[in-house]
């Protein structure tokens, strides 16, 4: 699914507030804006827009539910694999490495598993933990050492299904609130090409009122490019201030990490946003670690999965 762009250049609280400023400008110019088909229901309208914009989900809320899901899900994990070394250790001291019955369990590379990788190899050893029962029980394998692993395994099941879906709802949450701040954004330019009309000829304090961009022409600059698996890349930005407004997008189908920072090779604990795959979002310099008191600051893009990752980056 290509994402979709936001058509306005200013952070979500900004917009908020320029629908605030605006309709308060426009309740005091009713009577003038009249002339140009304003009238109450339609500033009404905006406020609506404006509301159902402030009081959608915000994605600090579903970033935080998605990590909560996703550590919750790598703790188990960590429990799987404490309980499959559980059993592999005695299949080990019963017949060795090299033999068929412990290649028959299936386990290798185990901390390097992906979580659904690990769940298969959960169950085939809970399989055939089950099977070696009885030959196993003189290494001190009894059936609540397995019934513990099919139980984590269950969790872990649960757990990797509800992290997908937090991410699935973090996709969708993205490209609805962009949807809806795009509509509030629509209303409040045509409203402020009317207010200017009102003011053009006659009063330059209030047609000011009605300008969105104090920049006419805001130099608008874009990078794009690849990130390999488990890397990061610098992206190269100039002409940046802390109230720089980035527009990061994450053209690939797996998650992004941006952030800056002085080491190329570094990620810090914050000032990271995750970008979802297929996902745009708007946000300042200085809301991703931007210190225009540090010098050579670098604007990171780290790619934490397996698979090769694609970005842009537009800012002004």
């Amino acid at each position: 699914m290509k994402p979709i762009r936001r058509i306005y250049r200013v952070t979500d609280a900004n917009l908020i507030q320029l629908a605030d400023d605006m309709y308060h400008s426009a309740i005091r110019d009713l009577a003038e804006l009249a002339h140009y088909g304003v009238t109450m229901t339609v500033l009404t309208t905006i406020m609506a827009d404006r509301d159902g914009f402030s009081d959608y989900q915000t994605d600090q809320e579903l970033m935080g539910a998605m990590i909560s899901a996703t550590q919750q899900r790598d703790a188990t994990m960590g429990k799987v694999r404490e309980e499959i070394d559980r059993i592999v250790s005695r299949v080990r001291f019963k017949w060795s490495e090299q033999s068929g019955e412990y290649r028959r369990f299936g386990v290798f590379s185990i901390s390097r598993q992906k979580p659904t990788e690990l769940l298969y190899m959960g169950k085939r050893v809970v399989q055939m933990a089950t099977e070696y029962l009885s030959d196993l029980a003189s290494e001190g394998l009894t059936m609540g050492i397995i019934t513990n692993l099919d139980a984590q395994l269950q969790n872990l099941d649960a757990e990797i299904l509800e992290q997908k879906n937090s991410i699935k709802e973090r996709d969708y949450a993205t490209f609805k609130r962009t949807e809806l701040g795009n509509k509030l954004y629509t209303g409040l330019a045509l409203l402020a090409e009317k207010g200017k009309l009102c003011w053009k000829f006659s009063n330059e304090a209030l047609y000011n009122d009605y300008i969105i961009h104090e920049k006419s022409n805001p130099k608008v600059q874009v990078v794009s490019g690849k990130v390999s698996p488990a890397q990061a890349v610098n992206v190269s930005v100039a002409d940046v201030e802390p109230e720089s407004t980035f527009i990061l997008t994450n053209t690939g189908p797996s998650v992004l990490h941006f952030y800056f920072t002085n080491d190329p090779v570094y990620e810090p604990d914050s000032h990271v946003v995750e970008v979802p795959a297929n996902s745009s979002l708007t946000i300042t310099a200085v809301d991703i670690g931007y210190d225009e008191g540090v010098s050579n600051t670098l604007l990171n893009v780290f790619n934490p999965e397996a698979m090769d990752g694609s970005y842009e980056v537009e800012w002004d």
